[in-house]
């Protein structure tokens, strides 16, 4: 079977087998096509990108996402989650900060802490980037049908359950 007949078949139905193995080799390869598909949404996201967010650069986005679901975080709590290092997340809230998106405050009791938080102008902006990036996913998504997207919705429980269970396990990080 030639691999472009194998990627159709596989495409519309999973290879019937027991091999555990095989059907963790069969998924992972599928879930590339999310890889390719979010290529789509970023060409669908540059389209029309709103003058505000067409400024902002991947890790400040990141950072104002972590600030809108966590309300404020110490700034080595942001870097964690940015997955960059401490300078770098300072760097990244210098240029927030001067846009009025962000504001960090030191720690009365600790002054080696600093709390960063969105300010209303952030939490608007991050409202306008969620509106703008579901919409381009909307677009990219709207060929298919509602069972193929009453599909999505289960696997993606599926893998929500995996990395829910994941963030249980990880132990706690202690720091000030």
């Amino acid at each position: 079977m030639t691999d472009a007949a194998v990627r159709e078949q596989v495409a519309t139905k999973p290879i019937a087998t027991e091999d555990r193995a095989e059907l963790l080799r069969q998924t992972v390869r599928q879930m590339m096509v999310g890889l390719r598909m979010m290529k789509l949404v970023i060409k669908q996201l540059t389209a029309d990108v709103p003058r505000e967010v067409a400024q902002m650069g991947e890790g400040q986005y990141h950072a104002v996402h972590a600030l809108f679901e966590h309300d404020r975080l110490k700034a080595g709590e942001l870097a964690e989650r940015c997955h960059v290092s401490e300078p770098t997340v300072s760097k990244m809230l210098k240029g927030l900060e001067h846009g009025g998106l962000v504001e960090r405050q030191t720690d009365p009791a600790n002054r080696r802490v600093v709390w960063v938080s969105l300010t209303p102008h952030g939490r608007a902006l991050h409202d306008k980037m969620v509106a703008h990036f579901e919409s381009a996913l909307v677009r990219v998504m709207d060929g298919l049908s509602d069972d193929q997207l009453r599909d999505l919705i289960a696997a993606f429980g599926h893998l929500a359950q995996l990395v829910e269970g994941d963030e249980r396990r990880r132990p706690p990080k202690t720091r000030d």
